[in-house]
């Protein structure tokens, strides 16, 4: 395995997605005008039809039910719209992660360093495709299977000849049940699905990618000081070593401060975006529950699995990311630290020191992410939803 196929996912999402960076890099004009006018697109397609989902809903519909099952859609449309803008916005930093992780590659000394990287490599790709098959997925199924599909089997016997409507809203201003009006406006629809989940997807891609990059930068320092025993008659190897742990040691926590970065207003929305949508969601399934409308209780059921999965990816790896570090301060303790010179060992005291300080990932600087925040926000979804029945 090599670096590109560690990074794969990450720079095929940044090309989808046209998310503009200038870092360390000189791009061809042909390069840069795809990249405009993607981004150009993008935006103009969401706000589209986040415009349209917001007349439908303040001003046609009037039912407080109607009115909540539409929310739902409209609220993801608009978090997914503002986590772009945040992705846009950090576009040079996300790039300085991929450099990073692509020096580190190119600087492995040893097989052992080799392997800790593909397993954890390995373990990242496994991960991002899992979540994508279950984003896209629900996707397809809440925007197009139910809505298309479902009425054609159940209604196949039907002569009428309305068009199933694309998205609610979609015809306020035009009608668009005629050629080659609909055909173009579900276009546009399925690459606004797309495009949404896409931009979930990579949010989780960019925090496992990168946690799971630190952590086996993590376990190669490890290793490194579990076999620091072995060279201790050669002071002169021994000094070498413990200065090539503490760089690396620098290097990951200058890493993950960059991720912490990246991830900081992002994580904040992810908290507050889940605990309401988990909430509307809940109570959409509940009414289809209600009615016994089973086949639209299959897309929301699996929304809220994707919710909760979204938002314990990034607890868990927070938690993962900190153990990781205090591991570190285990290790060296661990060792025969009474064995070292003097100066070895006020290095080693220095590793442990730095090693208990917190590295979890935090939504906004505010609240470290952990399975304790996870719980917090399924009991807060929990509790606006009896507030919403209520």
């Amino acid at each position: 395995m090599d670096v590109q196929h560690a990074i794969k996912y990450t720079q095929w999402f940044m090309e989808l997605l046209a998310i503009p960076h200038r870092y360390k890099r000189k791009f061809s004009t042909k390069k840069k005008l795809s990249s405009a006018v993607g981004l150009f697109v993008i935006n103009v397609l969401i706000v589209w039809n986040i415009s349209f989902r917001s007349i439908d809903m303040f001003t046609v519909v009037r039912d407080f039910d109607e009115k909540i099952l539409l929310f739902a859609p409209w609220s993801f449309s608009v978090v997914i719209n503002i986590k772009y803008m945040f992705m846009i916005f950090r576009g040079n930093d996300i790039m300085m992660i991929i450099e990073h992780i692509k020096i580190d590659w190119i600087e492995k000394k040893s097989p052992e360093e080799e392997l800790i990287m593909v397993r954890n490599s390995q373990l990242c790709n496994r991960i991002t495709l899992c979540f994508m098959v279950l984003m896209y997925v629900s996707g397809a199924l809440y925007n197009f299977v139910i809505p298309f599909v479902l009425p054609i089997l159940l209604h196949s016997k039907s002569n009428t000849s309305d068009r199933t409507p694309i998205f609610d809203g979609y015809d306020v201003f035009f009608n668009a049940q005629v050629s080659p009006i609909y055909e173009i406006t579900f276009f546009f629809q399925v690459y606004v699905v797309t495009i949404g989940f896409s931009i979930l997807i990579f949010m989780c891609h960019l925090t496992v990618v990168s946690v799971t990059h630190a952590c086996g930068q993590i376990q190669i320092i490890n290793y490194l000081i579990r076999y620091l025993i072995d060279d201790i008659i050669d002071i002169n190897n021994i000094q070498n070593k413990i200065s090539i742990i503490i760089s690396r040691h620098i290097r990951v926590l200058s890493f993950v401060e960059n991720v912490q970065k990246i991830l900081l207003e992002l994580c904040l929305l992810e908290m507050g975006a889940s605990t309401v949508l988990i909430c509307i969601d809940e109570y959409c399934f509940l009414k289809m529950l209600e009615t016994n409308d089973i086949a639209n209780m299959i897309p929301f059921g699996m929304l809220f699995v994707c919710l909760n999965f979204n938002i314990l990816v990034l607890c868990y790896f927070s938690e993962l990311l900190n153990s990781q570090f205090i591991e570190i301060g285990t290790e060296s303790s661990m060792t025969e630290w009474y064995r070292f010179p003097q100066k070895i060992k006020s290095y080693l005291i220095l590793i442990i020191c730095m090693s208990q300080r917190s590295q979890k990932l935090t939504a906004g600087g505010i609240i470290d992410l952990s399975y304790g925040t996870y719980i917090q926000i399924l009991k807060t979804g929990f509790t606006y939803f009896q507030m919403l029945r209520a």
